[in-house]
């Protein structure tokens, strides 16, 4: 979220820097509520240990049912996060006004975030979200 708003922030006039951001994270001040439990829905929703049987359940739901494999793989395909980041809309595209929509796609790259947190905001986070995710399954 801090990217986003960093990467939209010459819109904004009071962007808090990245300390102002983790303890208001960390003290659950955030703008898009309750993250860890979201995390937690997440986790248990299964979308990302078997998304072929969760894409087979939503188009059972939606009454659309995949008649053969190959249909269910292609469509998989096309929702992935690579195909979906480099679509041309996705990187020069825009539909709010002066928030490009490649803004919404981070490199997704593992371990980046130590070019951003100093060690203090790496100790907050893993504490809160020790503290958050204990007895779920989730570990550090």
């Amino acid at each position: 979220m801090w990217h986003f708003f960093n990467y939209n922030g010459k819109r904004l006039e009071n962007f808090s820097p990245l300390e102002e951001v983790v303890e208001s994270f960390c003290s659950g001040v955030h703008l898009y509520g309750p993250f860890f439990e979201h995390v937690l829905e997440y986790w248990e929703e299964n979308l990302k240990i078997d998304p072929k049987m969760e894409l087979e359940k939503i188009a059972l739901f939606l009454g659309k049912p995949f008649v053969n494999e190959d249909d269910l793989e292609i469509v998989l395909k096309k929702c992935s996060l690579e195909k979906l980041k480099n679509l041309e809309v996705n990187k020069s595209g825009s539909i709010l006004y002066n928030v490009h929509n490649s803004s919404f796609f981070k490199k997704g790259v593992v371990g980046d975030w130590k070019n951003h947190l100093t060690p203090k905001m790496e100790e907050q986070l893993d504490k809160i979200t020790r503290l958050k995710l204990q007895g779920s399954g989730l570990e550090l």
